[in-house]
Formats: structure tokens, C-alpha cells, sequence
């Protein structure tokens, strides 16, 4: 693949991680009580193709989109995403809110590719379960970093703009990771097998 058509993909892998946060297409509900994102699809392509550097790459965009989307389109738990936005009772943001956008993000486009360089070394496992696992990785590294940085970093904060007591907080979240992130990455993992297994066969530089 020619320098100039690695940097069009990319480019466009970029264009589709903004498009799909600043409109209804990174989300989806799957029933009145689970909200599925598929904002990271892009980024884990983005790994399984091109690398863990160029993933990265696309995680950082995808942290950038958050954090952007986050300090214009702000609701009570924006503080999380944003420093610009003020963490619950305070009057001003916390720059560990960076953290929580950029570093689980830029982790889903690294992970997906390593798990499948490993996964290659299991002589026997056919390739789309590889990429399959590699996305559900990539998928759940996103959710439990983002869910865990959350508790660890703004745990009151965050309780008292959910309205709910602290102490209940850590049920709270492991009940949205066995729910809605399991979800999302089984949603993931289908999604990305047949797209990145398409892509695969049109583009046999």
C-alpha cells in the first residue's frame, strides 16, 4: 500500500470517529435501557489494519472528539470528559478529566492490535474469530477504563450527579459493564469482523 492510500484511509477512519460523535450515528439504543456507542469501531479498524501507531492515532482523535463534544454539548456529567466543564461542587474543571478522554481511547487503538499479534501465535484459531477477539478487547478496554477511571478519579462528584448514594456507585458501574459493555462489545466485535474481513479481501496490496 502506497503512502498516499494509507494516509486517504486513515484520513477517512478520522472523519468517520468525528462524524459519528457529533451526530446520532456513534450511538444507538438497543432497548429503552441500554445505549450501545460504536465510536470505537473506527479506532479498532484503524489498529487491526494498520498498526497499534496508527491506532493510537485514531484513539487520540476519538478522545479529542469526546472532550470537544463534551465542552459545547455539556451535560451534568461532563466533568468527567472535560476540564472545562466544573466538576459537581466546585466552580471549575479538573485536568484529570484528560485522562479519562484521551488515555482509554487511545488505549482501544492499541490494544485490538496486540491482541491479535498474539492471538496469530495459536496455530490452530482461524483468522475471524483472531479479529473478533481483538475487538471485543479493544471494545471492553474502553468501557472498563472509562468506567474504572470514573470511580478512582471523580467517584463523589460523579455519584452526586447521577443522584445516588456513593456507597453504591461501584454496583452502579460494574451493573453498566456487565450490561451495557458487554453489549457494545459483542456489537463491536460483529461489526468490526465483518467490516475489517471486507476491507481485507478489496484491498490485497
Amino acid at each position: 500500500m502506497t503512502k498516499t492510500r494509507r494516509y486517504v484511509y486513515v484520513t477517512f477512519l478520522m472523519t468517520l470517529i468525528l462524524f459519528m460523535t457529533f451526530t446520532s450515528y456513534g450511538y444507538f439504543n438497543l432497548t429503552p435501557f441500554i445505549r450501545v456507542t460504536l465510536i470505537q469501531i473506527p479506532v479498532i479498524i484503524g489498529s487491526l489494519w494498520f498498526g497499534w501507531r496508527t491506532g493510537a492515532l485514531l484513539g487520540f482523535a476519538f478522545g479529542m472528539s469526546s472532550l470537544i463534544y463534551n465542552t459545547i454539548n455539556p451535560v451534568v456529567t461532563s466533568f468527567v470528559f472535560s476540564p472545562f466543564y466544573p466538576v459537581i461542587g466546585t466552580d471549575q474543571g479538573s485536568p484529570l478529566a484528560l485522562i479519562i478522554a484521551f488515555v482509554p481511547r487511545i488505549l482501544v487503538g492499541i490494544v485490538p492490535w496486540f491482541v491479535y499479534q498474539g492471538l496469530k501465535k495459536i496455530e490452530r484459531l482461524p483468522k475471524i474469530p483472531r479479529i473478533a477477539i481483538s475487538a471485543l478487547m479493544g471494545s471492553l478496554t474502553n468501557t472498563l477504563l472509562v468506567l474504572g477511571l470514573i470511580y478512582v478519579l471523580f467517584g463523589t462528584a460523579y455519584a452526586q450527579a447521577r443522584s445516588v448514594a456513593v456507597e453504591s456507585l461501584a454496583g452502579i458501574l460494574l451493573t453498566t459493564i456487565s450490561v451495557n459493555g458487554v453489549v457494545e462489545a459483542i456489537c463491536s466485535s460483529v461489526i468490526v469482523t465483518a467490516l475489517f474481513t471486507r476491507i481485507k479481501v478489496n484491498h490485497q496490496d
